[in-house]
């Protein structure tokens, strides 16, 4: 029980730095594609474009809390924000602690 508590509470204040998220963001992206949130059935549905992810930082270690910063009109699907969770649980021992995903939104340039 010892050990559970100190792995916890380990998890609870780890610090991941940005490079090992940037390729953490590029294998989670090669593995499966993000789709927009939005329902769109029939011969429309290869017209919606896909949420380009540009980067993922942590924000708060305790409790453990990261940025998602996309470039999309529609959003992100919430079924691929649980798997970023759960990939980054898997990923760097992130064990009984709260991981929080907040979603930025990348606004084009305009010139």
């Amino acid at each position: 029980l010892l050990d559970l508590i100190t792995t916890t509470n380990d998890a609870r204040n780890k610090k991941i730095s940005e490079e090992e998220l940037a390729e953490f963001l590029q294998s989670a992206r090669a593995h499966a594609k993000p789709l927009a949130n939005k329902k769109v059935h029939g011969i429309m549905k290869h017209k919606i474009p896909k949420p380009k992810l540009v980067s993922l930082k942590q924000t708060y270690i305790n409790p453990q809390e990261f940025t998602l910063q996309i470039k999309s009109k529609m959003g992100l699907k919430d079924n691929y924000i649980k798997y970023i969770e759960n990939r980054l649980r898997e990923k760097f021992g992130l064990v009984g602690t709260p991981v929080r995903i907040v979603i930025s939104y990348k606004s084009p340039v305009v010139k």
